[in-house]
């Protein structure tokens, strides 16, 4: 399996920073499991669509962002969530744990599939905006 990276970081340090934060989803499964077919250790139909650059009309947080992680993330990421303690409610919170989210998302972890799974424009304007600082506007 190829390293992908980004800004000239790779994502597998960025796993490795984000397992030792212990950021995960608990969702009754180990946090490198998914319900994607597995070969080799990786996962077959997660695409590898992190852009290599920040694109032109880059997302922002309030408009695109901030409604994917309300929809996506919180639902488990907030009080009362599976995992209450590493919340993405806030923006602060959200830039906070950018590059767990990054490393999770592009990793076809996070959102758990049984969940609610990322639709594929939605995975773009969430990887752009990571790619693009995470910026707040």
């Amino acid at each position: 399996m190829s390293i992908r990276t980004l800004a000239g970081r790779s994502l597998a340090a960025l796993a490795v920073a984000t397992a030792a934060s212990g950021f995960a989803c608990s969702n009754g499964k180990d946090a490198s499991s998914s319900s994607g077919a597995v070969d080799g250790g990786g996962i077959v139909d997660c695409p590898d669509d992190v852009p290599a650059a920040c694109p032109a009309g880059a997302p922002t947080y309030a408009k695109d962002i901030g409604p994917i992680i309300q929809g996506s993330c919180a639902v488990c990421h907030a009080p009362g969530g599976r995992v209450p303690g590493q919340q993405l409610v806030t923006y602060d919170q959200v830039h906070a744990q950018r590059g767990a989210i990054l490393s999770q998302v592009n990793a076809c972890r996070m959102p758990p599939r049984e969940g609610r799974a990322l639709a594929a424009d939605a995975r773009k304007a969430l990887l752009a905006w990571l790619v693009c600082g995470a910026k707040n506007d």
